[in-house]
Order: structure tokens, then sequence, then C-alpha cells
């Protein structure tokens, strides 16, 4: 069925091409396009083809030196009498270099349990996601709609260890919009399950069989420093989800106010049962994870211009239970809590003249504290961020229109915390926790500079963009005896660019 209505979205003709050289409008509708019942157009598409390429030592311990990153997304929305689907597909191939410690699924990030290796190597990922609404005008006061989500993801590697894990997710959320006069609210329900499978091979046996290649040597990791040394060889997770989020839209003459907050609940289930099933196997270990959701737009104008302030906050809460702690699987063992929240502000003159500009800030906090009770690992780590953003767009003529746009960025620590047992330390300990805990600690600075040109040149019938942008990076360690102990770079940066090629229908 998705593959039948999202052309339709796709390929439907807005004949307005503001909407697409307004950076507020894109904004807009690629944060709403999927809630039907808030500000976003009844008709629009986009597909883009970009490379990206991501350089450099700033970075976290389980992530790469190196990676490449070719994208494909599409997003759309149309309207077809009482109905009206939207929906966004992308499909990536990302290769990976230079990867330790990280040889897991970037699926589920918090989850505890997965392999891993000190040996460096490359690694090749795909994802295919997708996401789309379908919803129904039953009368004035009441629009049913279903929202299913989609995604497979695989990772191997081709040095030993080699490392093979593949995810599969699937979420079907029915809801209802309810219009009243002056505002409307949407109820909608989450339900979904997924799956997740984990492998390691090796090609050369001595590496598999002997333990004097310790970089080769794979380990288990079953919370933030719990591990243990050639575990297992194949384990299965599986998941379920149950959730639900409400929104809420107003529209007034002078402001557009869009809500909303959801809350998702997330079972996993861990298995190193060869001789599992789907239906019939033996838990290992279990983690749950609540998530809960917020987030807001505000539109209005001032004179020539128009401004959003959007604000949005997540927090995570997981916790783990393991057999070896307690055969019924209730003794907590590992923990994460996560609070991220972010307050933008954004401003973007509309004269009739050649020149117009836009500019903003972004307010961003981060706070991360991870426990593992076997190791006594207790880490806490808070920082803040600032990005100041400025751009131009110069409208040359009826056909072309060239964007270019500024963003700078400081990140400062605002509170740290580490503790562990010295008789617990290992290589997960030394190369993982200590690693992310001063890469988080350090100040860094960033700074990006973007540029995209819209033409019709090409074709009347499409808007066709073709962009282009630069990030560096560069972090300033905190004065510590332990971070030339770890290895840490003293003078970590990192480069990344980006080109690519838009059609806007």
């Amino acid at each position: 069925m998705f593959f039948i209505l999202l052309p339709t979205c796709l390929f439907a003709q807005v004949g307005n091409d503001s909407i697409y050289m307004s950076d507020i409008s894109k904004r807009i509708y690629h944060e709403n396009f999927l809630k039907h019942n808030q500000t976003s157009p009844d008709m629009f598409g986009e597909v883009s083809l970009t490379y990206g390429r991501d350089k450099g030592n700033f970075r976290l311990a389980q992530s790469p030196y190196r990676e490449s990153v070719v994208d494909f997304y599409a997003i759309g929305a149309n309207s077809l009498g009482r109905f009206t689907i939207s929906g966004d597909f992308r499909f990536n191939k990302i290769f990976v270099d230079s990867l330790a410690y990280g040889q897991k699924s970037v699926v589920d990030i918090w989850s505890p349990y997965h392999y891993f290796a000190a040996k460096a190597g490359e690694y090749e990922r795909q994802n295919y996601e997708s996401n789309f609404t379908l919803s129904y005008k039953l009368s004035k006061r009441l629009s049913p709609f279903m929202n299913v989500y989609y995604l497979s993801h695989w990772t191997t590697g081709s040095v030993d260890p080699r490392f093979d894990n593949k995810v599969f997710t699937f979420k079907y959320n029915p809801g209802v919009i309810m219009n009243f006069d002056g505002f409307n609210v949407g109820l909608k329900a989450i339900l979904g399950r997924g799956n997740e499978t984990q492998n390691i091979s090796y090609k050369n046996k001595n590496y598999s069989q002997s333990l004097q290649f310790p970089d080769r040597i794979h380990y288990a990791s079953f919370g933030y420093g719990n591990i243990s040394i050639k575990d297992s060889l194949n384990a299965r997770k599986y998941r379920d989800y149950l959730g639900g989020e409400l929104t809420f839209h107003k529209s007034g003459k002078r402001m557009k106010i869009d809500l909303s907050v959801g809350y998702e609940k997330s079972k996993e289930e861990l298995t190193t049962d060869l001789k599992a099933t789907s239906k019939v196997y033996n838990i290992r270990g279990k983690y749950a994870e609540d998530r809960y959701k917020f987030s807001g737009l505000v539109q209005f104008p001032i004179r020539n211009s128009w401004h959003l302030l959007a604000f949005k906050g997540d927090y995570v809460t997981g916790r783990d239970g393991f057999i070896t702690f307690s055969p019924t699987l209730n003794k907590v063992n590992y923990e994460v809590d996560l609070l991220t929240s972010q307050l933008d502000y954004m401003g973007e003159s509309r004269h009739s003249s050649r020149w117009n500009y836009t500019y903003g800030v972004s307010i961003e906090h981060f706070n991360i504290h991870r426990k593992d009770h076997a190791t006594l690992v207790d880490v806490t780590n808070t920082y803040a961020r600032i990005i100041p953003k400025v751009g131009l767009n110069l409208k040359a003529n009826e056909k072309n229109q060239i964007k270019g746009g500024l963003n700078m960025a400081y990140r400062f620590s605002l509170s740290d915390n580490l503790s562990y047992s010295e008789n617990a330390n290992n290589n997960y300990i030394k190369n993982v926790v200590l690693w992310d805990y001063y890469f988080y600690k350090m100040s860094a600075f960033s700074s990006e500079l973007s540029t995209e040109w819209l033409t019709k040149t090409t074709t009347s019938q499409y808007l066709v963009g073709f962009k282009f942008a630069y990030q560096i990076e560069k972090g300033s360690p905190p004065k510590s005896e332990q971070l030339s102990f770890l290895n840490f770079p003293s003078n970590p940066r990192r480069n990344n660019f980006m080109v690519g090629i838009n059609l806007y229908f």
C-alpha cells in the first residue's frame, strides 16, 4: 500500500514555489507533514539525493573516524477528495572506516546488549525507512487516520571479528482528529513490534581460537562496563512498542500554534538461545525504555517578516534486568536517563526586493546519566550549546534564487561527574566510558557554511536545487592526566561536507 500511495504525494503539483524558498516553511512541513491536524501544506513534494563525508577524531568512542553516506530521501503530501495522504521514505548506504567498540545497531542506541571488539575495521550499513499517514474526512468534526512506520537496517563488517547486525521495526498507529470551533485535537495510539539479530564470524581461525590477539577478541556488553569475554556468537532481541500521542492546533489571524506531546514504552528481550524461535526462547536479559516527547511551533508575522518560535524536549529513561543478577530478571544493573531540550527562534524578511535575509538562534541542553551497578560505574554529563544563525536569499530573476547560510556554535560543559570501581576497570570502561565522559566534558566550537541554488532553467515544470554544505568542529579537551593514558586527541577536530540535488514538485 505504501508504494502505491506515496508516489501520489510526491508528484503533487503545488504551483507555489514560495514554500520551498522559505526556510521557515520548509522546516514546518518537514516537522508536521505526518500530522494532518497541524500546519503543513496540503500538497507538496520534495526528492533529494545527497552525498556526505565525515572525517576526524572529534567523536564518541563508538563512532567511526571516517564515514561516507549516499542518501536518497523523498517527502510529500496530497489531497484526493476526502482523503489526505502524506509520507516520506529514506534509503541510504553508509560506509564506515576505523570503527572500534561500536559494532552494534545505530537504531536502538541506549540498549545495553551488544557485541564489540577493540579492533578498528570497515563496516557497511544500509537503512530503509518509511513513514506515512492516510486520513479520511468523515465529517466536519471527525477525521480518522492511520499512520504506519517501517524500518529495515543492517550492518556488516569486513575485518575479523566480522559483526553482522539486522534490525526490523514495524509500527501501526491508528488515530482520530477532532475539529472544534477555532482549534482541533488529534489522538494517536502507538503499537508496534521489532526484532534484531546479532552474529559474529571469523575467517581466520587463529583469531577465533587464540587469545594472543587481544584486539580480535569479541566481547558481549551487558550494561555500561559489565562485559563478558567470548560470551557467544549469536544473539537476538525482540521488542514491543506501546504508547500514544496528543496533538493540538490553533490558527488565528495573526498566529498559528502547533503543540504535540507523546509517550512510548518499548520492552526488549534478549536471548542467546540457538534453538529459539520468535515465539519460544529463553530470556537472558530484558530492557525497558520509556520515552516522553514534547514539541511546539508558534508562527507570527511582524510587518514585512515572518517569525517562528520552536521548542522541543525528549526524556528517555531505561532499566535492564539480567539473569546473572536475578533469575527472575527483576534486579536492575544498568540504568540510563537522557534529557535533551532545544529552543529555536527564526526570523525571515519577506520584502518584494531581490534581497531577503534570515536570522535566528538555537539553545540546546543535553544531560545524560548512566549507571552500571556491577562495576560501580556512575557517570553524568551536562552541557549547553548556543547556535546563532544568519542567511541571505538573492532572487536573481523569476527562475533563479540563491540561498546562503552561516551557523556558528559553541558548546560548554555545565556539570560532570564520574566514578567507577578500580578493581572492575576493563577495556570497555577505559576506551568507552572514560572516552565518552571527556568527549562530553570538553568545550567545542563549530562553524557551518551552506548554499543552495534554486532554478527552473533546467525544467519549467519542477524547481531544482543544487546544494552544498561544509562544517568544521573543534574541541578543547579539559586538562587531565587520564587523557594521555586514554590516547585522547590533544586537538580533536572533525570536518564534513555534503553535496546534493533536490527536486521540488
